[in-house]
């Protein structure tokens, strides 16, 4: 059968292997894409498995992640001197994975406090114009048939309507 453990596995790999698995794999991860909506830890984790299968050198896996990656990234890279372009590769693949990562997750991070920041800033107008006596929105007021229960020295308000 076989002489050795080494022409065992090699004829395993003859008749069990997907002889185009790789090549699937490659198509694959030559046209990655970031999701408009997609975080860069689940574009990283989606290009590192194509890439087990695909098995691309460092300077291509850095290629095509840079060309799928979102610009809002690229363009923060850029300016932090992060990476120049897309040629502008890491020396290792592990630095490929980490570079992509660390610059969504910035990147993220400022959009989502600009989020929380703009949330806030209605949340204090809103309790601000409530503190001044303007109108909750809800038609319920005093005069209108409600009943209105201070708590302990504060300055909210409990309304409970009839």
């Amino acid at each position: 059968m076989w002489g050795t453990y080494d022409e065992f596995i090699k004829d395993l790999i003859l008749n069990f292997n997907n002889p185009v698995a790789r090549d699937e794999a490659r198509t694959k991860f030559s046209h990655i894409v970031q999701g408009k909506n997609e975080k860069a830890a689940a574009y990283v984790i989606r290009a590192r498995k194509l890439n087990l299968e695909a098995d691309f050198e460092t300077s291509k896996v850095w290629e095509y992640l840079w060309q799928g990656l979102n610009e809002d990234i690229q363009e923060w890279m850029i300016r932090e001197r992060i990476a120049k372009d897309q040629w502008d590769a890491p020396s290792n693949l592990q630095a490929c994975y980490i570079r992509i990562h660390d610059a969504g997750r910035r990147v993220e991070e400022r959009a989502d406090n600009k989020i929380m920041a703009r949330q806030k800033r209605v949340t204090l107008n809103l309790l601000q114009s409530k503190g001044r006596g303007g109108n909750s929105g809800s038609g319920a007021g005093e005069g209108s048939g409600s009943k209105t229960s201070k708590l302990n020295n504060s300055n909210c308000k409990i309304n409970f309507t009839k």
